[in-house]
């Protein structure tokens, strides 16, 4: 993503954010957290200490995290943790339809 965005998530909450998808059990959050094979090992590397802050880190922790969000089809208002999102996750209307069962 090239341009800037605005953000109210501080930058150390999107690591925590990210880091949180490699442990989630939520199936939406869970396929996203694959798919971000970089980011999200980098976030969990960070929270654990293995890697300094970088300006290619922080582009790809805010590249990630801004993916994450328009995924979840939801705006930045200032997330501190995934569990405040969880919530707000919007289903994809093409693959989590609920099975058709016809009654008798």
């Amino acid at each position: 993503m090239s341009k800037s965005k605005k953000s109210t998530t501080s930058f150390d909450d999107k690591v925590k954010i990210i880091a949180e998808l490699s442990k989630t059990k939520n199936e939406r959050a869970k396929d996203f957290g694959e798919y971000a094979n970089i980011g999200v090992p980098l976030a969990y590397l960070y929270e654990m200490g293995y890697v300094e802050v970088t300006e290619k880190f922080t582009k790809k922790i805010e590249d990630t995290f801004w993916e994450f969000l328009a995924d979840c089809s939801i705006p930045d208002t200032g997330f501190t943790s995934l569990a405040e999102i969880l919530p707000l996750i919007v289903p994809d209307p093409y693959f989590d339809l609920e099975p058709y069962v016809e009654e008798d």
